[in-house]
């Protein structure tokens, strides 16, 4: 197993989205405990493939605009046991939704973002076997939690844009200099 480089906002190569994953091997294995190892050596709860530089390993005949050459996979710590992702979706969620102040391996800093209180998830194993899940509560259920932030990732989505939803134009410029500040230390 190897530690995967991670990507830092600002960056474009995260607002990007993956590839779909339709060929289940030991490259996609391999890759996924890689990301695992990533995770955990960065004391992380969840990491999204787009947020690690592009894998060698996956080639694809073609990749649309706004893609990358990585596969659509996502690992969650939260769970008594990893999970691994692949191909996620959310299938329903509440209206309801609630603040929650979160941080990413790819943003340094800590913001709060609006998350769905309950969501059905939809995703694939390494194997390709799909599973449809539950959670409720996502504000203290962190297995789902981890899944809204990971699925957000994989839609080229970060908690750094995230919060800058509803922002007026002031308020989005001292949010951008404050990221500024930030990056530079």
């Amino acid at each position: 197993m190897a530690i995967l480089t991670i990507i830092k906002e600002p960056n474009e190569l995260l607002h990007k989205k993956p590839m779909p994953v339709i060929q289940f091997d030991k490259t996609l294995e391999d890759f996924a405990y890689d990301m695992l190892e990533t995770t955990k050596a960065e004391n992380g709860s969840g990491l999204a493939s787009i947020q690690v530089i592009d894998d060698s390993r996956f080639k694809f005949d073609s990749i649309p605009d706004g893609f990358r050459a990585q596969p659509s996979l996502i690992v969650n710590l939260e769970a008594s046991e990893p999970i691994f992702a692949v191909n996620p979706e959310i299938l329903e969620h509440s209206e309801e939704v609630f603040s929650s102040t979160e941080g990413c391996l790819s943003v340094n800093e800590i913001v709060t973002v609006k998350r769905f209180k309950n969501i059905v998830v939809k995703y694939q194993d390494l194997s390709g076997k799909e599973y449809i899940k539950e959670y409720k509560n996502c504000q203290k259920n962190y297995e789902g939690l981890v899944f809204q932030h990971e699925i957000d990732h994989l839609s080229g989505i970060t908690i750094w844009t995230k919060a800058q939803e509803g922002l007026n134009p002031m308020q989005r410029l001292l949010f951008l200099k404050k990221v500024a500040q930030m990056n530079k230390k």
